[in-house]
């Protein structure tokens, strides 16, 4: 299930709800995470990103999402963007790598765990 987010932070923010019908908490499982990737994989545009944020990190609504969104920031990883803006603190954050998924065409998609991030 996607939905349009009512208070957008970038260009088409929208909620995407892997598993809506199930009633989830904001709890991150390999089932989600799996949703989230092929979600990420439909998108060719290397500016597409999809974020999660749990309750400790601010996550407003206690049911299972990710936050999705087409980035006008340009990137630390050289990937062309609507304007010159510093890319998010979070995309030039220390990580360390998790997996990695290949859809039926690129870009790959990484999934990485923040390494001592601060912001």
């Amino acid at each position: 299930l996607v939905l349009l987010n009512v208070t957008p932070y970038d260009v088409g923010h929208v909620l995407f709800l892997p598993r809506a019908a199930e009633h989830r908490p904001q709890v991150l499982d390999e089932r989600a995470i799996h949703k989230a990737v092929l979600f990420q994989l439909a998108s060719s545009s290397a500016r597409f990103r999809v974020g999660f944020n749990g309750l400790g990190a601010h996550a407003t609504i206690n049911h299972l999402h990710f936050q999705a969104w087409y980035s006008t920031v340009a990137s630390r990883r050289g990937e062309e963007a609507g304007s010159t803006a510093a890319a998010f603190a979070v995309e030039g954050a220390r990580t360390r790598h998790v997996a990695d998924w290949r859809g039926p065409r690129p870009p790959v998609v990484s999934l990485r765990r923040l390494h001592r991030f601060t912001s």
